[in-house]
């Protein structure tokens, strides 16, 4: 029943949820609603990692947020579709490496232990927000 559900689903949004952990994120990739346009798991301090991969997982996919999930260290995205990405006051995270053609816009303000960023080149104008981010001093950029 609980997968019948989850497969129908074109959002997922909760905010806050202590028990949500890294088995809930393996499982929706495993399953990988095909018209799931949204996740925003806001405030999952349990969350450690967000692994989407391969390509194929969330063929809708056009926005996550992981803001305010302060437990998570590294974020691995491989997604054609996904525009936006939200990982603003994620205090513990570490690294990312996002293989994200269409991007439009990521969110890394506060994320003051970053060490690795990595965007794909080429596809078109990313607004990237690094306020208060080790990586640069700017604050916000558009890269080309």
């Amino acid at each position: 029943m609980r997968e019948r559900i989850l497969l129908g689903c074109t959002e997922i949004r909760t905010c806050y949820t202590a028990g949500l952990g890294d088995g809930f994120v393996v499982e929706l990739v495993r399953m990988s609603p095909p018209n799931l346009n949204t996740i925003q798991l806001k405030g999952s301090d349990r969350l450690s990692q967000f692994v989407v991969t391969p390509d194929s997982c969330f063929p809708s996919l056009k926005l996550v947020d992981l803001s305010s999930c302060t437990g998570l260290e590294c974020v691995l995205i491989q997604s054609s579709s996904l525009e936006v990405l939200d990982l603003s006051h994620c205090t513990g995270l570490k690294k990312v490496v996002l293989q994200c053609p269409n991007i439009r816009s990521v969110s890394l303000a506060d994320c003051t232990a970053l060490q690795t960023l990595t965007i794909p080149e080429g596809g078109g104008k990313v607004n990237l927000d690094l306020a208060n981010c080790p990586l640069d001093g700017v604050g916000s950029r558009v890269l080309d």
